[in-house]
């Protein structure tokens, strides 16, 4: 429901579209929103390029950053992950 209103949305209900998938980003468990990722990150990056005013493209922003931490956060538990059973392992 998010990504339609981000991606046919009128320019307020792209607004609150970017603006309420950043209140799911950051409600949602890493491992409950990694499935998501991409389909979260594509429209984003999609609709970011138009030519819409400063509101909706700080929206638009702040939820990537969300997203960028959201895969930083990822990666680094992954790691930590791999490198405790490859201590244990030893």
């Amino acid at each position: 429901m998010f990504l339609q209103g981000l991606l046919f949305g009128s320019v307020e209900i792209r607004e609150e579209a970017a603006l309420a998938l950043l209140d799911v980003i950051n409600l949602t468990t890493t491992e409950a929103l990694g499935p998501f990722v991409m389909k979260i990150t594509g429209p984003l990056i999609r609709v970011i390029g138009d030519r819409f005013p400063g509101g909706v493209k700080s929206a638009i922003l702040k939820t990537l950053a969300y997203v960028i931490l959201f895969l930083l956060s990822l990666s680094l538990s992954l790691s930590l992950s791999l490198s405790l059973s490859l201590s244990r392992s030893r």
